[in-house]
């Protein structure tokens, strides 16, 4: 979150009071960053410790300086909410998505101070739980599109702020098989995509990760009868192309 704390979130935390039947509240901690140093369990500082009523899933996604989704919120249309940790509290609540969106399953920060949100469960299209990815911080809110039915767009995002380019993936779309797509992070125009295995049904693209040298690190989780996979892709592959 800073270069002294670390946001972390506990979607499936318990209730804030005891002895209710509230579940799944979520939660989110400011852990100082000297707590990390010495490894093993990581101690949570729970004077900063943010929380929200039942069901709201509230810590599914973080991104810096402060922002926190809660897929679950408003009956699952989701919620991205901007929140404080000097003296805690949840100063304001940025958007709520559309009708069972799931708006907040992730976040990333993009260029200009700028916030891309996910939405996996939106329909879009005419096409239910395509997904689709949100660009806030604008002028007015941007909007990009999954690939098709139930390819749940927006499952994941992950941003370069200096080139300007956000991965994001689908890794439900095709059956299944998984895509990933290469926006740009300041119009969400698309530049290009990577596919799973045709018909393996691995969830290609549920976990990127960027390297410094430009190759991606792509998950594959239910590849081959859940064995489970990732890859190496190269350089080559993930820049962007016309």
């Amino acid at each position: 979150a800073t270069t002294s704390t670390l946001l972390v979130g506990c979607p499936f935390s318990p209730p804030a009071v005891a002895n209710t039947s509230e579940v799944q509240s979520g939660a989110v901690y400011a852990v100082p960053r000297e707590n990390l140093a010495g490894g093993g369990r990581v101690r949570l500082d729970l004077t900063h410790s943010l929380q929200t009523p039942n069901a709201t899933w509230f810590g599914a996604s973080v991104a810096s300086p402060g922002f926190v989704g809660a897929p679950g919120s408003a009956g699952g249309s989701g919620a991205v909410f901007k929140s404080r940790f000097d003296a805690g509290g949840i100063a304001t609540t940025l958007l709520v998505g559309a009708n069972r969106s799931a708006l907040g399953a992730s976040l990333a920060a993009g260029p200009n101070s700028t916030l891309l949100a996910g939405a996996p469960a939106a329909d879009c299209a005419g096409c239910p739980q395509a997904g689709t990815v949100v660009l806030l911080g604008t002028s007015s809110p941007t909007v990009a599109c999954g690939p098709g039915a139930y390819s749940l767009f927006g499952s994941a995002i992950t941003v370069n702020e200096t080139s300007r380019l956000a991965w994001v993936s689908a890794p439900a779309a095709g059956y299944n098989t998984g895509s990933i797509h290469l926006l740009d992070a300041t119009s969400l125009r698309e530049f290009h995509c990577l596919s799973g295995t045709p018909g393996a049904r691995g969830q290609f693209g549920t976990v990127v990760l960027p390297l410094a040298d430009g190759q991606l690190l792509i998950s594959e989780p239910y590849w081959q009868q859940m064995t489970g996979r990732v890859l190496l892709v190269p350089a080559s592959q993930t820049r962007p192309s016309e």
